[in-house]
């Protein structure tokens, strides 16, 4: 069936010929389920960096062993956790919001790396553990609100984007 393909120009039963054709199909993801299954594992990852702020740096270095566990606990999750999201929305080329997420809890998990280094070393140069386990508790409480500060940057800077 012959058609102008919606050109103005053309009289009707007219043909004519295009090198091709652009289409645009916008698409939007509604339910947050599959947003919660492909981020839960970094939301626990940055848990486990949290409880390491629990652990005791001035008992030696058993809690000292402890907290560096935890953390890599965590960034071993995170990447795994990356490599499989990335497998399964096929995004390698490209980085969606899942990914910065991902990114995201790995910037924390190495600050708090760094923090357990610094803090362990503000014990043997002796401040108190009394001031470090303070400084702990308030960096725990800092990384907290900002990592939420942050992800709610993300997600509603994702749905503006829509």
């Amino acid at each position: 069936m012959p058609s102008t393909f919606g050109d103005p120009a053309l009289e009707q039963g007219s043909s004519s010929e295009s090198a091709g054709i652009i289409v645009r199909i916008d698409v939007a993801r509604k339910e947050v389920t599959s947003f919660i299954k492909l981020t839960a594992v970094v939301y626990v990852a940055f848990l486990l960096m949290l409880v390491s702020f629990v652990l005791d740096l001035g008992s030696g270095f058993r809690f000292l062993d402890s907290r560096i566990a935890l953390l890599a606990g965590a960034l071993f999750a995170t990447v795994l956790s990356m490599r499989s999201v990335s497998l399964a929305l096929g995004s390698e080329g490209r980085i969606t919001l899942v990914d910065k997420v991902h990114m995201l809890t790995l910037f924390y998990i190495l600050l708090g790396a760094l923090y357990t280094v610094l803090a362990r070393a503000l014990i043997i140069r002796g401040i108190s553990e009394h001031r470090v386990r303070q400084m702990d508790l308030c960096a725990a409480l800092l990384a907290t609100i900002t990592f939420i500060v942050a992800n709610g940057f993300l997600l509603i800077r994702a749905a503006h984007a829509g």
